[in-house]
Formats: C-alpha cells, structure tokens, sequence
C-alpha cells in the first residue's frame, strides 16, 4: 500500500492522509509525513503509545495524536523500518530533504543498536553515508539519543548494574530485577532491556538473562550478543 502512494497511484485523490504507527515506527513516521508535506497534503500521524522522549528533537514528534481523527481520506499503517523506508524512498527517486534525512538517519543508527548489531553492513553504512550528504548529522543523532540520558534512566542503570552477577563461565549475565523498580524509577519493560543490553559489553558475556527477583526461574527475558 505504502509504495502505491509512493508512486502516486493512489495519492493525487487524498488530501488528508493518516499515518498510523506503533512508537517504535517514528523515525519512519516522521520521514514520511515530511514528505507528503512536500506533496502539499494534509496529514496527521496517530500513535496509540507514547513515543519515546529521547526522539523528541526530530522533526512532528508534538504532532503525535494519541486519539484517532474522525476524518480522513486515506490511512497509512507504518510497517517499515527506517531503512527500509529509505530504500523506497531511494528506489522510486524521491527527493530526501534534511528533516527526512535526519529522521530516517536516527532510526536506522537506533535499529542497528548505535551500529554495534552484527547485523550492520555495508549497505546499512553506506544509506547511511547518503542520509548525511542530505543533511542528517550524526553527532546531533549520537547527542540526542546516548548522550542526553534522563534521570530515570541513569537510576535504573544503577539498580540493574548493582544486581547482576556471572554464571556459566561469565558468558551468562544474570540480572535479577525487582519489577517495583520500573515503577520507582518511571521506566518502562523496553527502557529495562535496553539498558540490560549494555552488559553484553562485558569480556566474554554472550547472553543477558533477566529473572524475577527472588524467581530465577522466571525469565522475564533473554538477550543474546
């Protein structure tokens, strides 16, 4: 659906278009609404979740409705990713502009895990090279989004590190995790396995293991390197 508008096949009879997306979907989201901007539609973009704050610096992001407008011409439900998004907008010849670069450059750095994932390649560098000769920065995206921490996020990072230990020949970090904290320190289950994930920085350590505290049976969830 998304590439028919793209290519223009359906977008020339629909003046306001609704983009639909989950939180995780922004930097896309963002992207796209810009460029039906440009198309000198109306558009408005409708996320039942709270984006994350740390994404509040890019371009739409106080333009996010939490309720569903009444009316429409057309919805867009967000299923791409940034880089995918880019590869549309990259295969139809579409013109990116620096807000659209800068979007859809935050969104694939945070998908490729600051360009740490072991799935990061040539092509995820080489979009990327092509984002900043349109106008994306990446000291404004490594700025914002690993350099600005909140408040809770650095008290959370201190509960977690002060609990985990090494099992199985420390290629296994065990995280104990009493829940209370997420509520004590404002975060959320996504905010708690980001920054889990940033054990498997240790020498040796190969998976994350977070458990219920007192529970260890309970697996909460397993994050591998």
């Amino acid at each position: 659906m998304l590439e028919a508008y793209l290519q223009q096949e359906h977008g020339a009879s629909c003046h306001h278009i609704l983009i639909t997306l989950q939180k995780e979907k922004f930097t896309a989201a963002s992207a796209l609404y810009t460029y039906f901007l440009t198309q000198h539609k109306k558009v408005t973009l409708f996320c039942s979740e709270e984006i994350d704050p740390r994404f509040s610096f890019l371009p739409w992001f106080e333009k996010v409705r939490l309720k569903r407008p009444r009316q429409y011409d057309c919805e867009i439900v967000i299923e791409a990713d940034a880089l995918e998004l880019y590869s549309l907008f990259t295969k139809y010849e579409l013109r990116l502009n620096a807000k659209m670069a800068m979007a859809l450059y935050c969104g694939i750095y945070e998908a490729f895990e600051a360009l740490q994932s072991e799935a990061c390649d040539g092509m995820v560098f080489a979009a990327l090279s092509s984002l900043i000769q349109k106008g994306a920065s990446h000291a404004l995206c490594v700025q914002q989004l690993h350099k600005r921490q909140p408040l809770f996020r650095m008290r959370l990072r201190a509960r977690l590190f002060g609990a985990f230990r090494l099992i199985e020949d420390a290629k296994v970090a065990l995280l104990p995790v009493n829940l209370d904290d997420l509520e004590a320190t404002g975060s959320s289950y996504e905010e708690l396995y980001s920054t889990a994930r940033e054990l498997l920085n240790i020498v040796h350590v190969q998976e994350v293991r977070i458990v219920a505290l007192g529970e260890e049976d309970t697996i909460l969830k397993i994050i591998k390197g």
